[in-house]
C-alpha cells in the first residue's frame, strides 16, 4: 500500500468537505481500463485499470470485478464491493440506489459523455471538478518525496541515455534508449498519458515535437523533455543535449533561458501571483529581444498528471501556496532554424521555494 490510510481518510474527509456532501449525496470516480487511473488512485489507494470510488459522507467504498478483486483489498483501506457479473456503471447506480443517494458528484472534465448521461437519468448531478483539482494541487510531505524520486530516477536514467548515446542515430532511437534506461534504474517508466518530447536540429522549435525518424548532425542540439514515473508521481524535466561545438548564438540563447529561469525561481514564495512568476521569466527574454520567440506559459503544476494546478502563465489567476510542486520552463523557438527550452521542478515552502530537481545537469555536451 503506496498511501496509509490515515492519509487516504484525509483525503476523503478534505472532498467531503469541500463538496459540502450531504446525506443524500456521493462522489462517483470510475476508473475506465486505465482512462481517470489518478483521481481513482488517490482517493483509494487501487493500482488497477477498472473500478470505482464511491464516497458518501460517512463511508467509502470501492467497485471492482473478480479480476482486481484480490489487489483491491491489498491496496484499498475500505470496502470493496465485488461486482460480480454486472456493469461496472450498474453496480455502481445500483449500490448508490441502496445508500439512498439522489446526488452524484461526478469529475465533468473526465468523466465520459455516455456515463454522464446515464447518471443524469437516474440522479441530480454536481460537479466536483474543481474540488478534486483543488485537493490534488497540495502535495503531502509523502507526495513531495515520490516526486523527488522520480527526479533522483530522471538523473540516473539520462546520465545513461548521454553515457550509451555514440551508436544512436535517430530521434526515435534516443526516445526508445530513455524509456529503457528509465526502466532499469527503478522507474515505472515515463509518463503514462504523453509522449515525450525529443527534438533536433530545426525540428527544435516545435515546443511539442514527438521523436521523428530524423538523423543527428554533429554541431546540433537535441532538446528532450521527460519524465520518469515513480509509484504513480511523476517529474517533468527538459535538458538541451549538444551534439559537438553548436553556435556562439544558440550557447548565448541557453546561457540566457537559465537566467529567465532563475529570476522566475526567486520569487517563488506562497502568495506571489503566478502570472507574476510568468513575467519574471518573460522579462529577461524580452530584454533580449526574444519575447515573441517563448510561445507559452512558463510553467504548471505536477503530480499524478504531468499537468496539473496550478498553471503559471501570463494569464493564470493562481497564487501560489505551501505543497505546490511546479516547473519552470522558459523557452526560444524560432521557426525553421531550432529551440531550446530548460525545465525544472519546484517545490514552494512557507519560506520560499526549492529546486528538487537540481541534479541534473544543465549544460550536457554528447558525441555520436
Amino acid at each position: 500500500m503506496v498511501f496509509s490510510r490515515g492519509l487516504i481518510d484525509e483525503r476523503l474527509e478534505k472532498l467531503r468537505k469541500n463538496a459540502n456532501l450531504g446525506v443524500s449525496d456521493a462522489v462517483f470516480i470510475p476508473v475506465l481500463e486505465g482512462y481517470n487511473w489518478q483521481s481513482c488512485y488517490y482517493f483509494s489507494g487501487f493500482r488497477g485499470s477498472s473500478g470505482a470510488v464511491i464516497i458518501t459522507r460517512d463511508r467509502a467504498f470501492f467497485l471492482t470485478d473478480a479480476r482486481y478483486t484480490l489487489q483491491a483489498s491489498g491496496e484499498v483501506p475500505f470496502e470493496v464491493v465485488d461486482r460480480k457479473r454486472n456493469r461496472l456503471l450498474d453496480a455502481s447506480v445500483e449500490l448508490m440506489k441502496k445508500l439512498s443517494v439522489k446526488r452524484i458528484g461526478i469529475q465533468g472534465d473526465k468523466i465520459p459523455t455516455t456515463i454522464y448521461w446515464s447518471l443524469k437519468k437516474e440522479s441530480e448531478i454536481f460537479d466536483v471538478s474543481r474540488e478534486v483539482a483543488t485537493i490534488r494541487r497540495t502535495k503531502s510531505k509523502e507526495e513531495v518525496a515520490l516526486i523527488r524520486k522520480a527526479c533522483e530516477l530522471a538523473h540516473l536514467a539520462l546520465g545513461r541515455t548521454v553515457n550509451g548515446i555514440k551508436g544512436v542515430k535517430r530521434e526515435k532511437e534516443l526516445d526508445a534508449l530513455l524509456e529503457y534506461n528509465l526502466a532499469m534504474v527503478g522507474a515505472d517508466g515515463g509518463w503514462q498519458d504523453h509522449k515525450f518530447i525529443v527534438a533536433s536540429g530545426a525540428r527544435s522549435a516545435l515546443p511539442h515535437g514527438k521523436a521523428s525518424d530524423k538523423e543527428f548532425t554533429e554541431g546540433e542540439w537535441i532538446t528532450v523533455d521527460f519524465g520518469a514515473r515513480y509509484e504513480g508521481y511523476v517529474c517533468d524535466i527538459t535538458r538541451n543535449i549538444f551534439l559537438g561545438e553548436i553556435p556562439k548564438e544558440w550557447q548565448d540563447r541557453h546561457e540566457l533561458l537559465l537566467e529567465a529561469q532563475d529570476a522566475a525561481a526567486q520569487i517563488l514564495k506562497p502568495g506571489v501571483k503566478a502570472k507574476d512568476v510568468d513575467w519574471a521569466a518573460r522579462r529577461v527574454l524580452e530584454k533580449a529581444g526574444y519575447e515573441k520567440f517563448f510561445t507559452h506559459g512558463t510553467g504548471h503544476g505536477i503530480g499524478l498528471d504531468v499537468h496539473e494546478s496550478p498553471i503559471v502563465s501570463f494569464s493564470s489567476e493562481d497564487a501560489l501556496q505551501v505543497g505546490d510542486v511546479i516547473t519552470l520552463e522558459p523557452g526560444i523557438y524560432v521557426n525553421g532554424v531550432g529551440g531550446m527550452r530548460i525545465e525544472d521542478n519546484y517545490l514552494i515552502t512557507p519560506d520560499g521555494a526549492e529546486c528538487i530537481s537540481d541534479m541534473i545537469p544543465k549544460n550536457i555536451a554528447a558525441f555520436i
